[in-house]
């Protein structure tokens, strides 16, 4: 993940997929904007690269870009990630969304 002023770009070795988020216009990262706006994109994944330009994280590049991988369908399972920024305490909310309207 890289992140250069409101530009938020995410990587996923699982199948080289590719997330790029506007953070001023969309701060809950719900619009992909990677298919139209493919050159920031390309940027921060360049940036993202040379941050992993050190021997120990070789393993990590591929063709001087970023190494990826068949994609593999996980299971959809919930992960119980708590942020106390997006109001999260004391467990998840039944209802996810709430977490994003400041409701507790």
């Amino acid at each position: 993940m890289v992140r250069h002023g409101d530009w938020k770009y995410i990587f996923m070795a699982n199948g080289g997929r590719e997330q790029l988020f506007d953070l001023k216009a969309d701060p809950h990262e719900l619009t992909n904007l990677v298919a139209t706006r493919a050159e920031v994109a390309t940027l921060l994944c360049a940036q993202a690269a040379s941050c992993c330009d050190c021997p120990k994280l070789q393993a990590a590049r591929e063709k001087g870009g970023l190494r990826s991988f068949a994609f593999l369908a996980r299971p959809l399972i919930r992960i119980y990630q708590f942020d106390a920024s997006k109001g999260v305490r004391g467990g998840f909310p039944k209802r996810p969304e709430e977490a994003l309207n400041g409701a507790e």
